[in-house]
């Protein structure tokens, strides 16, 4: 979603207020909502943190979906030193920093 007007919206306000008191700092911070069809996915990536911050909150609705971690550093030969998989079960917050 680019925008939404989460003031009107009171549900919406709601959920968001509940999730910001998990936040692990206070002050600014830039929310970004993905909606997944339930054949959807996010490929392998490293988060960017210059643009999205030190530490992300997921929410995962719907479905169980499987959050799979791999470490990056030293991955000279492109093979995961440490890996693992965790399961969301709907309504499943994460925070990763």
């Amino acid at each position: 979603m680019s925008s939404w007007n989460g003031e009107n919206d009171p549900i919406l306000r709601s959920a968001l207020g509940r999730l910001e008191t998990l936040y692990p700092t206070a002050g600014s911070t830039q929310t970004h909502l993905l909606h997944l069809a339930s054949d959807g996915e996010i490929l392998p990536h490293i988060d960017n943190v210059g643009a999205s911050g030190s530490w992300i909150l997921g929410v995962s609705l719907g479905s169980e979906r499987t959050l799979r971690m791999e470490s990056v550093e030293g991955d000279v030969d492109r093979t995961p030193k440490h890996a693992f998989n965790v399961s969301l079960s709907s309504g499943s917050v994460y925070i990763q920093k």
